[in-house]
């Protein structure tokens, strides 16, 4: 279900060359299962929970006039040595928001795209073909490199939508239920560094798409 609209804010922070330097400072862990690629940090609201609040705070006031309580896992993620584009996929909870904290290379492209799927697709959803690509996506987050077809055959079961580019503090936002991918995952930039909030639970039942579709016309 969309919940909010996707959303672009530029210059998010004030010192972003600040907060790059110490996101870099903090410890960082790989996921065992590799659901993900790279490493990431503790939710900091464990580590920071003034900074957690602030962040958080900063991207809802884009969507709600009232403060909202929320449950939200705020973390620095950052990925060396990657080959290769990122894997198509959804997240879990309300909206996910990323903020980018490298500074842009036109040329690697590490930004996101938004998708949707493909109505004429070329394999059927939950077939063998995606357990393969599946498989594919594991391997490629734990040896940072691909070496098959099987994230081509995925991609073309899905539409572009919306390119974004990954310019330095630029904040995007979107529902977790979007389909959504990284455009490449680093080749060839010392490190891809992003802030990045999976918003699992609001307290409100104002959510933006809602109140817009709530909207009547009367004469």
């Amino acid at each position: 279900m969309t919940i909010i609209p996707a959303t672009i804010v530029d210059n998010f922070f004030d010192n972003p060359n600040s907060i790059v330097n110490w996101g870099l400072s903090l410890d960082y862990k790989s996921d065992p299962t590799n659901k993900w690629p790279g490493k990431r940090t503790e939710n900091l609201k464990l580590i920071h929970p003034y900074f957690h609040d602030y962040v958080c705070n900063k991207v809802l006031s884009l969507f709600f006039e009232n403060k909202v309580e929320y449950d939200i896992a705020l973390t620095f993620q950052l990925l060396e040595n990657y080959q290769g584009k990122g894997w198509i996929h959804q997240d879990p909870g309300v909206f996910t928001f990323i903020i980018y904290l490298s500074e842009e290379n036109p040329k690697i492209d590490c930004g996101t795209t938004l998708w949707s799927l493909n109505p004429n697709l070329i394999s059927p959803i939950n077939s063998d073909k995606d357990y393969y690509a599946l498989t594919s996506r594991l391997e490629h987050h734990e040896i940072k490199k691909l070496d098959n077809n099987n994230q081509d055959l995925f991609y073309k079961n899905h539409k572009k939508e919306l390119l974004i580019p990954d310019k330095f503090n630029r904040l995007l936002a979107f529902s977790s239920d979007h389909l959504h991918s990284a455009n490449n995952l680093n080749n060839g930039s010392p490190f891809r560094l992003t802030l990045t909030g999976f918003v699992n639970k609001l307290n409100t039942s104002k959510l933006p798409i809602i109140r817009s579709k709530q909207t009547l016309l009367i004469p």
